[in-house]
């Protein structure tokens, strides 16, 4: 710890006379070329200023386009609600003409009955004998006449619904092309928005370019100045740099014995290491028998837990069928009824 500690504070000092060194150099050229590069700098910084402002603003209104987008996808979607609400009504309408047919049906089968029971008044002033039975004739006749006053009410009833979900019908048609018109209003004026700000964008943008190149003209003919200043400056960098050459040999001889000492350092731990592996193999030899059994016991149970769903399964289907038969039953004494 001591000897890393020693070549840690010894690296260290080394950066640091490297940097002044650097900076004690670097001062004169930087000086000579200061002026000529401040003017290139400044038009570098300027340049991309401007550009990440246009950017910034074509970001901002094209935020507010994907909002009015969003906005007419949602009312879109609530166009499709009422389309799907349409549908559920038309199938009401569909089920109530559906009824009314069949209270007509009904109507027709009454009036026969009607028709029959003039026959059978006919018949008992024909014959005073079948009394009792004319008498059950007119029970049932007036219970199947109140059968059909009802069947005649509920047929109005239905027609009432009928009406009134045709008027839902025709105001829910008219809110949703009055949305539909609205969103297709909404979506060209968009379009048109988006098509000037893109024209204003690209004039921007070719504004920009046409800056852009005559300051690179300039800057090209700058760094023209700046490369002789800089074969002026080099021959003086040489000379310091030679003397920083043989300043890094000798530290480069230090560090040539702290990597000895490093070396020595890994061969230990890997003769560490190499126990520690022998030592990881004999535990597996001892303990590989117990796990081989704890994972024979959950297979086995596995496939336990896989048969008892299996019969669960079995049972529900069993249980089904029983419902399906009895659903049948009851249904085919209703009919009969």
């Amino acid at each position: 710890m001591k000897q890393r500690q020693r070549s840690s504070q010894r690296s260290r000092d080394s950066e640091e006379e490297t940097r002044s060194e650097r900076s004690i150099t670097a001062a004169p050229s930087e000086r000579a070329a200061g002026l000529s590069l401040s003017r290139g700098g400044l038009l570098y910084l300027c340049v991309p200023l401007i550009l990440s402002g246009l950017y910034v603003q074509q970001g901002w209104r094209l935020s507010e386009v994907e909002q009015k987008y969003e906005a007419l996808l949602e009312r879109s979607r609530s166009s499709d609600q009422m389309e799907e609400k349409m549908e559920e009504i038309s199938a009401q309408l569909q089920a109530s003409a559906d009824a009314v047919s069949h209270l007509s049906e009904l109507h027709r089968s009454v009036s026969s009955i009607v028709n029959t029971s003039a026959d059978l008044r006919v018949e008992r002033e024909a014959s005073a004998q079948h009394t009792h039975t004319s008498a059950q004739h007119t029970h049932t006749l007036q219970q199947l006449t109140e059968q059909w006053r009802s069947t005649q009410m509920e047929q109005e009833a239905s027609a009432q619904h009928a009406h009134t979900l045709q008027q839902r019908l025709r105001t829910l048609t008219e809110l949703w092309r009055s949305r539909q018109a609205e969103a297709g209003a909404e979506l060209h004026t968009l379009q048109t928005q988006t098509r000037a700000a893109h024209a204003q964008l690209t004039q921007q943008i070719n504004a920009a370019e046409a800056s852009v190149s005559e300051q690179l003209t300039e800057l090209q003919a700058g760094i023209g100045r700046n490369a002789r200043a800089l074969e002026r400056t080099e021959q003086e960098d040489t000379h310091h740099l030679q003397e920083l050459l043989q300043r890094h040999t000798h530290r480069l001889a230090l560090l040539q014995q702290h990597s000895e000492t490093l070396a020595q350092h890994t061969h230990r731990l890997t003769e560490q290491v190499e126990d520690c592996a022998q030592h990881t193999h004999s535990w597996q030899e001892t303990q590989r028998p117990r796990v081989e059994e704890c994972v024979r016991a959950l297979l086995k149970l596995r496939a336990q837990v896989s048969a008892g769903w299996r019969r669960m399964e079995d049972t529900l289907r069993k249980v089904e069928a029983l419902e399906e038969t009895t659903d049948g039953g009851g249904g085919r004494s209703i009919q009969h009824m």
